[in-house]
C-alpha cells in the first residue's frame, strides 16, 4: 500500500514538475511607435504603448508557441506642410498574436506569426472616426528578443498590417507598428 501511494505521489509530483516546465505565463508592456502605409499622406510616426498577458508553451526544447491577449494603442500623426503635427489619428486595439518562438543559446530567441487586432476606439483629433475604420486588422509579426534570470524578457517586434483598414473604396491604408518591451513571467 505505502509503495502504491508512494508511487502514485512520484508520479503526479513528475507531471506537475514536467507540465510547469512546458507551460508559462506572464504579463508584458512597452513602447509602440506606429505610423500608416499605402494611399496616405503628410504621416509621421506616433508614440503609444501596449500591455498584456502571454503564455508560453514549450513544443520542443527550442521552440515554444506563445498566445498574447494585448491592448496596444496605435495610429499615426499628420503634419502640415511644413512638418508641424496639426492632429492624429488614434486607433486602440485589442491584438492577439500567435507566435512561434525559436531560442537561439536557450537566451536569445526568434518570434513570428500571425496577428489579429480587434479596433475599440478611433479618434482623429477629438472627432469619432469609428464608423471609417475596418474592426478587425490582420497583421504579421516578426521580432527577437533576451531572457534573464528565467524572469525576464526584453524584446523588439514589427507588425506589419496586411490588411486594408480604411472603409473608403479610394484608399489602401496598412498599419505598422514597431515595439520595445519587457515582460515578467510568474
Amino acid at each position: 500500500m505505502r509503495k502504491a501511494l508512494f508511487l502514485g505521489l512520484f508520479i503526479m509530483f513528475s507531471i506537475a514538475t514536467v507540465q510547469a516546465q512546458k507551460f508559462n505565463w506572464g504579463l508584458k508592456a512597452g513602447l509602440n511607435v506606429s505610423s500608416l502605409t499605402g494611399d496616405i499622406e503628410n504621416t509621421k510616426s506616433l508614440a503609444g504603448f501596449n500591455a498584456g498577458l502571454f503564455s508560453e508553451i514549450k513544443v520542443l526544447k527550442l521552440l515554444a508557441i506563445q498566445p498574447e491577449v494585448v491592448y496596444s494603442t496605435q495610429g499615426t500623426a499628420f503634419d502640415d506642410f511644413e512638418g508641424h503635427s496639426v492632429e492624429s489619428l488614434k486607433l486602440d486595439y485589442i491584438n492577439v498574436p500567435v507566435l512561434a518562438k525559436l531560442y537561439i543559446f536557450n537566451l536569445v530567441y526568434l518570434e513570428a506569426g500571425p496577428q489579429m487586432g480587434f479596433l475599440m476606439n478611433a479618434k482623429q483629433g477629438s472627432a469619432d472616426v469609428k464608423d471609417t475604420i475596418e474592426d478587425t486588422d490582420l497583421a504579421i509579426a516578426a521580432g527577437l528578443g533576451v531572457s534573464f534570470a528565467d524572469k525576464f524578457r526584453a524584446n523588439g517586434r514589427v507588425n506589419f498590417g496586411t490588411t486594408d483598414i480604411d472603409k473608403s473604396e479610394d484608399a489602401d491604408v496598412k498599419s505598422m507598428t514597431i515595439q520595445i518591451g519587457a515582460a515578467y513571467i510568474f
